[in-house]
């Protein structure tokens, strides 16, 4: 899912059910993520709150920027990429998942 902003860059919103476990599902849609058009920021929302599940994402996210980087990829076109934690019991309200994301947007750069 993707939303447009006002300055016609996209967000892109992943949720990762049990994929969050698989390395290879989150290099895909990091890769997909920098080659589509006006992407700013990946947000991958992972069912757990696991600082190493978010290490592990961070460290994946850091390896692919700094390869596209070497390879001469315009640093610009890379995404930023967020990790959002949103449990289970807190998807089932409307209202918990606007504070998370709420949350996320006050902290994020785009």
């Amino acid at each position: 899912m993707y939303f447009t902003t006002k300055k016609k860059s996209k967000i892109i919103f992943e949720i990762l059910d049990s994929e969050y476990k698989k390395t290879s599902e989150i290099i895909s849609d990091m890769i997909q993520c920098c080659l589509g058009p006006s992407v700013v920021l990946l947000v991958l929302v992972v069912p757990v709150h696991d600082q190493q599940v978010e290490k592990r994402i961070l460290d994946t996210y850091e390896v692919i920027a700094g390869t596209l980087i070497y390879l001469k990829v315009n640093e610009d076109w890379i995404p930023k990429l967020a990790v959002c934690p949103i449990l289970p019991r807190e998807s089932v309200s409307y209202e918990k998942t606007r504070r998370v994301l709420a949350k996320l947007q006050r902290t994020a750069e785009f």
